[in-house]
């Protein structure tokens, strides 16, 4: 501001300078006297040197203002030719899925960064729900007439194999192993809850088989 105030004030005088200048020039005309050659001499450069000092001094200003103005080098805007485009920092939970696909998946990395916030996680709920249905459901079995400690013995086993043991039939029970020893009211009781009953045999050759298959055991 100072600067400009100067300049304006420079180049105001040059204007007043340049003005006696011509003025002393037209004397020169009409008189030709010698002083009035000289006063114009030195009129016209001191007008000169104030118009150009004080234009300096305003057009300085101005280049300073526009550099100043610029944006710096490598931050311009993409659509200018050669301009470099700078990405946006990713999200904290942007990061967090990134990492857990890294961990989690085989899925390329440089394909993993490509995905938005919500494409990432989007997919891991996914993964997360085919693993869900993958997983194999518990199995829940019940044991009917069998003696004391031969129901133990298979009680430890099963659960072993991750089996959940019950001790009376339920809507949620998946068979009833029927032993020697088996009472009707509770062979019926799971038939009309559409349990399936095996007998001793039968849920051995069972475990063997398609649980085993099922399970990977």
């Amino acid at each position: 501001m100072i600067k400009k105030i100067l300049g304006g004030l420079m180049m105001g005088i040059g204007g007043f300078a340049g003005l006696f200048a011509l003025s002393s020039l037209i004397l020169v005309f009409v008189d030709r006297a010698p002083i009035g050659l000289v006063s114009t001499a030195m009129a016209g450069g001191l007008a000169f040197f104030l118009m150009h000092f004080g234009q300096r001094f305003i057009m300085g200003r101005s280049s300073d203002n526009t550099k100043q103005a610029a944006p710096p080098r490598g931050q311009g805007s993409s659509s200018r030719p050669g301009g470099s485009t700078s990405s946006p920092k990713p999200s904290a939970s942007l990061l967090k899925a990134r990492q857990i696909l890294l961990d989690r998946t085989d899925v390329p990395e440089d394909e993993i960064n490509a995905l938005s916030s919500g494409e990432a996680w989007d997919l891991i709920y996914e993964l997360d729900a085919q693993k869900r249905r993958a997983r194999p459901k518990f199995v829940e079995v019940c044991f009917t007439g069998l003696r004391p400690g031969e129901r133990d013995k298979w009680t430890a086993r099963v659960t072993q194999l991750g089996l959940k043991v019950r001790t009376s039939v339920t809507k949620k029970l998946n068979i009833l192993v029927c032993g020697p020893n088996a009472g009707p009211s509770k062979m019926a009781q799971a038939k009309q809850a559409g349990v399936k009953l095996l007998s001793l045999e039968e849920f051995a050759a069972w475990l063997e088989t398609d649980y085993s298959k099922v399970n990977n055991r």
